[in-house]
């Protein structure tokens, strides 16, 4: 059996512990360039970070509302950015996060418009494609 060369993989989700210790430290052109460094060309992006906030529509303000577009949509933006500029043919790049776009409750309404945009932003790449795994909902 052959063995394959191995891909060097990003994977974003700074919420605690390690990535979060990475993600203080790197701007994202800075953690691709690191990675490229130390384990050469990346041939795998996986994006799943992101933030959730609990905030119904008639008690949310502007500052949670920026700051869940800031974490979720523009950083899918810089991930997928950089992604698209370095990644060579055959490469991967998958975004996560859940997804209660079409279940309407209550206090998801700024975090259900950010993960609109994040399904938007990834289907914007050549062959994006939006995969629910969610128990069947739309």
């Amino acid at each position: 059996m052959v063995n394959a060369p191995m891909k060097a993989a990003i994977v974003t989700g700074a919420s605690r512990g390690i990535g979060r210790a990475v993600a203080l430290r790197l701007d994202v052109g800075r953690l691709f360039d690191e990675t490229e460094r130390a384990l050469g060309r990346v041939g795998i992006v996986v994006h799943s970070a992101g933030i959730m906030k609990m905030l119904p529509l008639g008690t949310s303000n502007k500052q949670d509302f920026d700051a869940t577009f800031a974490t979720n949509v523009r950083g899918t933006f810089n991930v997928l950015k950089q992604a698209a500029r370095r990644l060579a043919d055959g490469s991967r790049i998958a975004t996560l996060a859940t997804s209660p776009i079409a279940l309407s409750l209550p206090g998801y309404g700024p975090y259900a418009a950010s993960k609109a945009a994040v399904e938007v932003l990834t289907r914007a790449l050549v062959n994006g494609q939006v995969l629910r795994a969610n128990g069947g909902h739309a």
